[in-house]
């Protein structure tokens, strides 16, 4: 899978940029999370919103969580909430 992203030169940044365009079209997004989805992007980080929409929550491809923090917070106030997460490599598992 990986090399075939690789092969047609898809990055998983373009693939969440497109993500975060089609919930937009689709009304899933708000203004406040558009305009922070544009900062990150004007910065080169990749953002899309996870879940059912409306709920506040995004995914950021991002290393730097004290970045992430600071924007969050000056876009959506102190009760911001920002965690890292870190894949595992064993990934996805049916019990």
């Amino acid at each position: 899978l990986a090399e075939s992203f690789i092969a047609k030169s898809i990055s998983l940044d373009s693939l969440f940029y497109r993500a975060q365009e089609l919930l937009c079209e689709l009304g899933v997004s708000d203004v406040k999370i558009d305009e922070f989805v544009g900062l990150l992007k004007k910065r080169g980080i990749a953002a899309k919103i996870t879940g059912a929409g409306m709920g506040g929550c995004l995914l950021v491809l991002c290393n730097d969580l004290a970045l992430i923090q600071e924007m969050a917070v000056c876009c959506f106030g102190q009760q911001t909430q920002v965690f890292k997460a870190i894949p595992d490599e064993e990934g996805v598992r049916i019990e």
